[in-house]
């Protein structure tokens, strides 16, 4: 926890950062980044929002749900959606 936040913070076996998540309400993200998630991702619903930093990375992580289907996408500070994987879940593993 961080400022009340959960955060994870990961490093390599030898002790290089490689990457802090800190959880952030949906609602803390610029407008234009949500209208950009809304309009492009219609129908789909929020699941979780992350602010990630990486050593090439700085920006948003939002997971978005619809039926079986998740996809996590990266907002980078200039407001550039990426998305950066898909995860089709099976019914059968839940």
């Amino acid at each position: 926890m961080f400022d009340g936040k959960p955060m994870t913070v990961a490093f390599d076996n030898e002790g290089t950062w490689l990457e802090t998540e800190t959880e952030v309400c949906c609602k803390s993200m610029p407008d234009v980044v949500y209208k950009a998630i809304f309009i492009q991702f219609n129908g789909w619903e929020i699941d979780e929002v992350d602010w990630a930093e990486t050593p090439d990375f700085k920006g948003y992580e939002i997971e978005l749900e619809k039926e079986d289907t998740e996809v996590e996408v990266l907002v980078t500070e200039d407001d550039k959606l990426t998305i950066e994987e898909v995860v089709v879940e099976d019914d059968d593993d839940e």
